[in-house]
This record gives structure tokens, sequence and C-alpha cells, in this order.
């Protein structure tokens, strides 16, 4: 029976041992010239304000962001690009994958989350611009809908 228990243990921390946290995610990649790691405050008030205004607009719910980080990789090196695609197939711990959406192979993008309860309290989204050879990851942290990740475009 010990046996049994054991290997059992050693199975189920084999397999979650695969996965990376979010802060193994974004330290996976060596510093280089390339690689730009920013906490984006600034950035989180911007998002969060405009889902507040488009949710109260039509429901009056609420949504809060409690933390934004941007990593991005211009002109990715295939070793970045390794390692990004490697972080993907092996998943990240607690989170689920969402969504992939690939356009024509020239940009890949793929959701993960953690849900809590009735909403999304961790999202962590890649993409791969493959014309530009650029890599991107974004986390997003808070107490979100899943019917209102439609709505997060940072960059309108």
């Amino acid at each position: 029976m010990k046996k049994i228990l054991l290997l059992a243990i050693v199975a189920l921390t084999f397999a979650t041992g695969l996965g990376k946290t979010v802060d193994e995610v974004f330290s996976a990649f060596p510093a280089a010239d390339n690689v730009q790691l920013m906490d984006m405050p600034f950035m989180k008030q911007i998002v969060q304000s405009k889902l507040e205004a488009e949710l109260k607009e039509e429901n009056g719910k609420q949504i809060k962001i409690e933390d934004m980080k941007l990593l991005l990789i211009e002109d990715a090196t295939e070793s970045q690009k390794d390692i990004a695609r490697h972080l993907l197939n092996d998943g990240v711990d607690g989170m689920e994958e969402l969504m992939n959406v690939d356009e024509d192979g020239n940009l890949d993008v793929t959701i993960f989350f953690q849900k809590e309860g009735d909403h999304i309290c961790q999202m962590l989204i890649f993409t791969f611009d493959n014309d530009e050879d650029e890599v991107g990851i974004v986390y997003l942290k808070g107490a979100m809908q899943p019917s209102d990740i439609g709505k997060i475009d940072m960059f309108n």
C-alpha cells in the first residue's frame, strides 16, 4: 500500500511539475537587448477605466484589475521563440487554455485563464507575430467575467 501511495505522489508531483508558474513564464527569457519586461500600472488604469465605462453602460457590473505585466520580444530569435512555444506546450500551473487563434500562420494568440467562483481571476495571453518576429506575453490579475474578455482591447 505504501508503494502505491508513494508512486501516486511521485506521479502527481511529476504531472504538476510540468507547468510553469506565472513568475517562471516571465523569468524564462534570458536578459537580452530585445526583451522588455514592463509592469504596467498606467496601462492597468487605462484598461480598468475603459472596461468600467463599457460595463456601466451595459449593466452596471464592476470589474477590477489588480496587476498587469507585459513581456515584449522584438526581432525574436529562434531560441526565444522556442522558449515561448515550450512554455505554451507545458502550460501554466493552475490555468486552463481558454482559446487559441491562428490567423493564417501570421499571428497566433493563446489565452490561459484561472477561475475563482464565477469570475476569471488571472489571465495570461501569449501572442506570436510571425511576420514581425515578435513574441508578447500579457498578464492580467483581477476579477473579470468571461463575457468581458472580448472587451479588453488595449490599443483602441
